[in-house]
């Protein structure tokens, strides 16, 4: 902007449409963080009437609250997140499986390790003796999560377009490609 009004003093020219005899008031709003918002300020202004006597600048100040720089809420602990998108990645073989779930992260984790014969992790796990001793429940991690099914939906498709997992054998996924 200071810029703009020299060189609209250089040629004579407003590029407000003011005439260059009455300069248009802008108001700037800064962050009241204290004394040092004060002595920028005056820093400023001294700026401006040093180098743009004729324009007019007002600074004005806008007040924060601390609880908006810091969240209310403790986070919740991945075990307890639903909503989902995880990997599952084998610490023997290092095959992997990306799905989601709706359910808290711990429940479907528990369930794939012991519970859900039909599951792909299940299953690669009785498939190998040395892949069902060393894997554990931190084979498992929180890729994503979304607020929707939708969402939820599609952010696995992404992961599984992304991640190429060799343990999915989904016959049903978003299909990601659009046509226009």
């Amino acid at each position: 902007m200071v810029n703009c009004y020299i060189t609209a003093i250089h040629s004579n020219h407003c590029p407000w449409g003011y005439p260059l005899t009455t300069s248009p008031t802008f108001y700037f709003k800064l962050l009241y963080i204290g004394h040092f918002s004060v002595i920028t300020q005056k820093k400023i202004r001294h700026l401006i009437k040093r180098y743009c006597n004729d324009l007019d600048i007002k600074l004005v100040f806008s007040s924060f609250k601390i609880g908006n720089l810091f969240g209310v809420k403790d986070p919740i602990p991945s075990g307890l997140r639903s909503r989902v998108v995880y990997k599952f990645t084998c610490a023997h073989c290092n095959a992997c499986y990306v799905s989601k779930t709706t359910q808290h992260f711990s429940t479907r984790v528990r369930e794939h390790l012991a519970i859900d014969k039909a599951s792909h992790i299940f299953k690669h796990l009785q498939n190998s003796e040395r892949c069902r001793s060393l894997c554990s429940i931190d084979c498992f991690h929180i890729l994503d999560h979304a607020t929707t099914s939708f969402q939820l939906k599609i952010k696995e498709a992404i992961h599984i377009q992304k991640e190429i997992p060799y343990l999915n054998q989904q016959l049903h996924n978003v299909n990601l490609k659009l046509s226009f």
